[in-house]
């Protein structure tokens, strides 16, 4: 019922933008493409939700819910979309820049680094500590205490330790500020072995529009045989995450829906690292693949598009993918792989990405048979390292293989997530379109 909820609301959000409820017309398409994929994957994720002998009649029920929406991302698909710089919404900005260039040396950009948290921490609202020396004790402690007619961005700093806990941020303009993706951790264990489903498995659920977190660790330590365990399960628009360590297992980061950005994050999994149906884009984050079960393969992405009018995917640019110390010694033992199709109309592109010889020449998985394979999109550019090498890719319809500059930058922070009209307001380190 939430989901159907949540589809709910994209719709009616759907007809207020139309009612006249944005002032610059030109970002009204991509609002409403974003608004409708959304509620296009929420009515789907209620179907597989259901038992499987009883999915033809939830899906029966939602037929013309389903078909409404895609008759609207139809309409949508007609109108122009040419985004520029929104000024209408009120935030409270970082005056930092999170992140430093490349060419500083580390032992500088640790003390960019401390200066950059220092300058963020005058903005505190509240401040959680183990030992109590903060406000509360507990991350769960600290959201429930934002008011909630608090106006602008409301910043809790999360000093250093392991908070045992599972949290669900629904609240707009949170932002979470540790002293380290390996000092402040929120940490679970749920998973669907013991009875939850995929969906309910998260440690950190982010539900409320124009979240940032920096420098927080978030973890699912329920193993490898717990499979589908989530570490940070995220449907939230304008959703950003810098230099964040996201740890688990299969499906560590659930991508659910709407926009987000990760920049500079360390990720770390096995089997569909990154899922759902969001419009994603990983830029410089580092991806480590562990060892997985005997009987498993690596998967970094099991990307979730069901229909072909979805503005959604996932794109990795500027990234690295390495084999992590318990793989590297018996990576010829496992393969692995850059993603595989989750629904009809995945649709994936890995892109300036230094890809190390971790990754099976193939580069490419099949889910089922010939499972979405004419129908998917996935496509590879300008990437570099032992695993690169399109040549011996696999021939499927959909695989684009190495696509041209112009159909790149489609997929850019600019194009594909609208970055301009958004990321700005954080003065955030992001490059916006294609590195060469």
């Amino acid at each position: 019922m939430a989901l159907l909820a949540d589809a709910r609301k994209d719709l009616n959000a759907s007809i207020y933008m139309l009612d006249g409820s944005i002032n610059d017309a030109t970002t009204i398409p991509a609002e409403l493409n974003n608004k409708l994929s959304a509620a296009l994957t929420y009515q789907g994720m209620c179907v597989d939700g259901y038992p499987e002998a009883d999915q033809s009649t939830v899906q029966s029920t939602l037929k013309k819910a389903q078909e409404h929406t895609i008759n609207s991302l139809a309409v949508v698909s007609g109108l122009s979309s040419s985004p520029q710089q929104n000024n209408s919404v009120k935030r409270r900005l970082l005056t930092t820049r999170l992140g430093a260039p490349a060419w500083i040396n580390l032992d500088d950009r640790r003390m960019l680094d401390e200066e950059e948290v220092k300058g963020m921490k005058a903005f505190i609202n509240i401040t959680v500590a183990k030992d109590g020396s903060g406000n509360f004790s507990t991350v769960n402690e600290a959201v429930k205490a934002v008011p909630q007619n608090f106006e602008g961005r409301f910043f809790i700093y999360i000093k250093g330790g392991v908070y045992q806990e599972n949290v669900v941020v629904s609240q707009v303009n949170l932002t979470f500020i540790g002293d380290g993706s390996q000092k402040s951790i929120i940490t679970g264990s749920k998973n669907i072995v013991d009875d939850l489903t995929t969906y309910q498995s998260a440690t950190v659920v982010i539900s409320g529009n124009g979240f940032l977190a920096y420098k927080v660790g978030f973890r699912n330590t329920a193993g490898p045989e717990k499979l589908q365990a989530v570490a940070l399960r995220v449907q939230a628009d304008h959703a950003l995450f810098m230099n964040c360590r996201m740890v688990g297992h299969q499906s560590v980061i659930y991508a659910q829906t709407y926009r987000q950005f990760y920049r500079g994050c360390y990720i770390t999994g096995t089997v569909d690292i990154i899922s759902g149906n969001a419009a994603a884009v990983f830029q410089n984050c580092q991806f480590y693949l562990r060892k997985p079960m005997d009987n498993q393969k690596n998967v970094i992405t099991a990307q979730g598009r069901s229909h072909k009018r979805q503005t959604t995917g996932t794109v990795l640019q500027g990234c690295s993918i390495f084999a992590d110390n318990t793989l590297q010694s018996e990576k010829s033992k496992f393969k692995s792989y850059l993603g595989r199709p989750m629904k009809e109309y995945s649709r994936t592109i890995v892109m300036e990405t230094d890809i190390t010889d971790v990754i099976d020449p193939e580069g490419w998985e099949a889910t089922s048979g010939d499972y979405a394979l004419s129908t998917l999109y996935f496509a590879e550019y300008s990437n570099r390292g032992a695993g690169s090498e399109t040549g011996s890719r696999v021939k499927w319809a959909g695989y684009q293989g190495s696509i041209s500059k112009d159909a790149a930058l489609n997929y850019t922070v600019e194009s594909f997530l609208q970055g301009q009209t958004w990321l700005k307001e954080y003065d955030v380190q992001v490059r916006f379109g294609l590195s060469n």
